[in-house]
């Protein structure tokens, strides 16, 4: 390292160890700083599965009512709707005109 920063045109310093407060003060800051970002990771990655879970459990739902509603004959098929696993088992794949494959 000392060779590389001769050849680049760096002076050698000499780095003094810390002193045994300063350390600690700083590995304090570190872990609690840590702490609390690791906390605040964790709650948006909790807060977006809850998010995603309720919002496939309010998709299902949709889906039984639909269901009901096409059992009991009240809803015509003809409308167009269709279930949002329908959307999801069948991709639609769009091909740009003078583009190869």
């Amino acid at each position: 390292m000392t060779l590389k920063m001769k050849f680049l045109g760096y002076k050698t310093e000499i780095i003094r160890p810390l002193n045994d407060a300063k350390a600690v003060e700083s590995g304090a800051n570190f872990l609690g700083e840590s702490f609390v970002f690791s906390v605040a990771a964790t709650v948006i990655i909790a807060e977006s599965w809850r998010s995603h879970s309720s919002a496939k459990h309010r998709r299902n739902h949709v889906d039984d009512a639909l269901e009901n509603l096409e059992s009991q004959s009240i809803l015509s098929v003809s409308l167009g709707l269709r279930r949002h696993t329908e959307y999801e088992q069948q991709p639609h794949v769009v091909t740009l005109p003078g583009l190869g494959q």
